[in-house]
């Protein structure tokens, strides 16, 4: 029995991995789309997955479309799909492990968000798995707050737009 744990290296899907377990499965997953920005830093999931004794499984499915309004919520689409092969493959997964904090609840109840939709159609194809999101009544400072100090330096922040060096230069970072 294992998870399926999508980890990006960021402030979210980083402390899904304080309760990871050795025979969990971490995959990280590149831009779908040619226009969209990667979600993460390899280098730095591999010294964040080494931190806690595990290794990461980079996929990437590469659509061959241009997507003019492409945005990370579409790369959920990905994940799932993933998540559906990978879960087809080994039968030993028992649940799929995402990143969220308690912002972005509200949005993905919305019955016409697309990650709704997705986990919708998770749940019709995968009954007995669950997707789950374990530290979503967290908010992001909370996640980052219970990030080890030794890996805190290779965490990717939002739309990779913030470093660790930026964030200890503010004060107190308003994630909301």
């Amino acid at each position: 029995m294992s998870r399926l744990i999508f980890f990006s290296g960021g402030v979210e899907s980083t402390p899904l991995l304080l309760q990871a377990q050795p025979n969990d499965v971490l995959v990280t997953v590149g831009p779908t789309f040619n226009n969209v920005l990667p979600s993460f830093h390899y280098n730095n999931c591999i010294k964040i997955a080494d931190y806690f004794g595990l290794d990461v499984n980079f996929v990437q499915i590469a659509l061959p479309v241009k997507h003019t309004n492409a945005k990370f919520v579409h790369q959920f689409s990905t994940f799932i799909a993933i998540a559906h092969l990978w879960c087809l493959r080994d039968p030993d997964i028992t649940q799929v492990w995402l990143g969220r904090n308690c912002t972005e609840v509200p949005l993905t109840r919305n019955p016409t968000d697309p990650r709704t939709k997705e986990l919708v159609c998770w749940n019709m194809m995968h009954p007995d798995i669950p997707a789950v999101h374990p530290l979503e009544h967290l908010t992001k400072q909370q996640h980052w707050e219970i990030i080890p100090d030794t890996i805190k330096p290779f965490v990717v922040f939002p739309n990779q737009l913030w470093t660790v060096q930026q964030m200890q230069r503010i004060p107190r970072f308003d994630w909301h």
